[in-house]
């Protein structure tokens, strides 16, 4: 069976090789999103950043696009409840424990495309709300807490991927 065919694998029941492939795109979209993260952390992580000459609108394109794949894999990974009765019990408790880890990853995201799109508008002067100090570190302080959340749900989907893999 081909584990990059999604719609054999799925439609096959193949769960184990279908949740093994879901969670390796949701760990390249991982990689994807500390990229952004660390690049905007770079250049305009601040908010004195707004004052200096930073790109922002590229920032936000770039930002806007990984928020546009995440929703895509959102979406398909919530439809995989469908057949949860059908899933092993290891299978269950992967599909759980992916979905609450992905939901904090995606409120990360989502936080992450709010701030950069205010940060652009503010940087061209556009928006009615305009983005101020205390706005800004009230949303730089849940982007972090939503980052310490879908952490410390890291260890338990690896252990559970584990698990999972090991499944015969």
């Amino acid at each position: 069976m081909n584990i990059n065919d999604p719609d054999n694998t799925y439609l096959s029941g193949d769960y184990k090789s279908f949740l093994i492939r879901q969670a390796f795109e949701v760990e390249n979209l991982l990689k994807r999103y500390v990229q952004v993260h660390d690049k905007r952390l770079k250049t305009a992580g601040t908010f004195v950043s707004l004052f200096r000459k930073i790109n922002f609108e590229e920032i936000y394109k770039e930002i806007d696009e990984l928020y546009q794949d995440f929703e895509e894999k959102r979406v398909e990974i919530m439809a995989m409840e469908g057949d949860y009765t059908e899933y092993t019990k290891v299978q269950q408790d992967f599909y759980d424990i992916l979905v609450r880890y992905y939901s904090v990853l995606f409120e990360a995201i989502e936080l992450l495309h709010v701030l950069s799109n205010k940060q652009n508008e503010l940087s061209k002067g556009l928006g009615k709300d305009k983005l101020t100090l205390s706005e800004n570190l009230d949303l730089e302080k849940k982007y972090k807490e939503k980052i310490e959340g879908y952490m410390s749900l890291g260890d338990r989907l690896n252990k559970s991927f584990q698990m999972l893999n090991d499944e015969k």
